[in-house]
């Protein structure tokens, strides 16, 4: 099989698990009731797991194909990167509207004290800003982007060990991710948390099917 199409297969498999356990979970009055925006609950539900699959796959075919191949950089030029991450950052914001749509419009659908999720929030929102802080600071914006795939120098960096990628290992993703569980519990929203579970789950699908592999290609090294 081609380094371009590994554990592509797994990836498809998992994602449908992952989509299939959404579809058992998401019944009930949270899920068919209110709306924001114009848009009803469902709507905004539909949209908070619709995006994050469109972006990862969208990840793994320009990763994959610059990996190996060079073939955006071939057909764009020095423009290929930043045409990539001009397409990147809007599926991410988009993951942040849809999530904030959706918890506003099923505001109130948990069953859990105010006070507990406030809790919750304090507890999750201090990791997850030192994180982002130390992707900002020590990691860089542009290698969090995935400009490794893309240029040779960047690849050859040497593994971030400061901030908050000192003590955890892959920060980026056990923390800076838990992000989106913060709409669900700060306006109690059932289907949030929901959809924050799936994104949550499925970044770590993306890293085991696509970005682990790339790193041992692009490092030469199997774990």
């Amino acid at each position: 099989m081609s380094p371009a199409f590994q554990r592509q297969g797994l990836h498809a498999l998992l994602l449908a698990g992952l989509l299939a356990g959404v579809a058992a979970l998401a019944r009930g009055p949270a899920f068919s009731e209110g709306g924001w925006g114009g848009l009803s609950t469902g709507a905004w539900f539909g949209l908070t797991i619709a995006v994050p699959v469109l972006h990862e796959v969208y990840v793994a075919f320009c990763w994959r194909a610059e990996l190996h191949g060079r073939h955006l950089t071939r057909r764009l030029g020095r423009a290929a990167f930043w045409l990539y991450a001009a397409l990147f950052l809007s599926f991410f914001a988009g993951r942040a509207a849809s999530m904030a749509g959706l918890a506003l419009a099923s505001r109130d659908t948990l069953d859990q004290n105010l006070v507990w999720r406030m809790l919750l929030l304090g507890l999750l929102g201090a990791p997850v800003l030192w994180s982002l802080y130390s992707v900002v600071r020590h990691f860089g914006v542009l290698r969090a982007l995935g400009r490794d795939h893309f240029d040779p120098a960047v690849r050859a960096l040497p593994p971030v060990r400061e901030g908050a990628f000192r003590y955890v290992p892959n920060a980026m993703y056990t923390l800076s991710f838990a992000a989106f569980w913060m709409p669900g519990l700060a306006l109690g929203s059932r289907p949030a948390l929901l959809a924050a579970a799936f994104t949550h789950a499925y970044i770590w699908v993306h890293y085991w099917c696509t970005e682990k592999p790339d790193l041992e290609f692009m490092h030469g090294t199997r774990s």
